[in-house]
């Protein structure tokens, strides 16, 4: 059987009516760093990351990458 996880990107550091493709804001790269701590206990190493090719996404998914 296969697992799949979802994780929604970080806080934006701009709201999406101001900008087309906002990074994450600083708490958003703390939110994503604690969520790939805590994922990483339980989401095999081997794991293939998916992401969407928008900043925030990208931006979160970086520290699940190592």
């Amino acid at each position: 059987m296969t697992d799949i996880w979802l994780v929604r990107h970080g806080e934006a550091a701009a709201s999406f009516d101001q900008e087309i493709d906002p990074g994450l804001s600083l708490l958003g790269h703390e939110q994503s760093a604690t969520a790939a701590q805590q994922l990483s206990a339980i989401v095999p190493p081997d794991a293939q990351l998916l992401s969407s090719p928008k900043q925030r996404a990208v931006q979160t998914g970086a520290p699940f990458a190592g």
